[in-house]
């Protein structure tokens, strides 16, 4: 299971010496041991079967050498006013693997004690609650990007910091001459 993108970017690191890479036109095909996958155009087509709502429980090895990933389907909960990823029994799968590159999503705000010092709101999602001009309940404290919007682009949160700190100004001094690219209700161009 791999992210073309990563593959790529690994197999350079390691000069190709793990796999091979040969160019198919618009296509590339990516050997990583005996695991293969196409990849079309952009990032979003590596091919293969894609498996979402799963989460890997355990890397399966044989003489110190990696050769699986032992996973599990899960469902999404709401607990606590935090979103939350819980088991789905009897849904155990192993996939074999030569490789494993870890990418790690952002799943909302940690707990930790800023957060429950400042006792902001979170929203449904787990994320910090905002108002329309990026404001907390909590007087003076304002957040974007990830942290609002939740697991995003990095585009968002710049056009997010630069609309807080717009929204910063005017809270501080009455008025503000800085860009305000997007509201915190701007939704993605679909």
């Amino acid at each position: 299971v791999i992210d073309a993108d990563e593959a790529k970017a690994a197999m350079e690191r390691e000069g190709e010496r793990e796999g091979e890479r040969a160019a198919l036109g618009a296509r590339t095909l990516f050997s990583l041991g005996r695991h293969r996958r196409r990849v079309r155009g952009g990032r979003h087509e590596e091919g293969g079967e894609r498996q979402f709502a799963i989460n890997t429980e355990s890397f399966i090895s044989e003489n110190g050498r990696v050769t699986g990933l032992r996973t599990h389907q899960v469902e999404q909960v709401f607990a606590e006013g935090r979103m939350t990823f819980e088991p789905v029994p009897g849904t155990e799968k192993d996939f074999p693997a030569d490789l494993v590159l870890l990418a790690m999503g952002f799943t909302g705000p940690e707990p930790s004690p800023l957060l429950d010092d400042l006792a902001v709101d979170l929203d449904q999602r787990g994320n910090v609650a905002r108002a329309e001009n990026f404001a907390t309940n909590v007087d003076g404290v304002f957040v974007c990007g990830d942290m609002g919007r939740g697991q995003s682009l990095i585009v968002w949160a710049i056009a997010e910091g630069r609309s807080a700190a717009h929204a910063v100004d005017v809270f501080l001094s009455g008025s503000s001459q800085l860009p305000a690219p997007v509201l915190p209700t701007t939704a993605p161009l679909r």
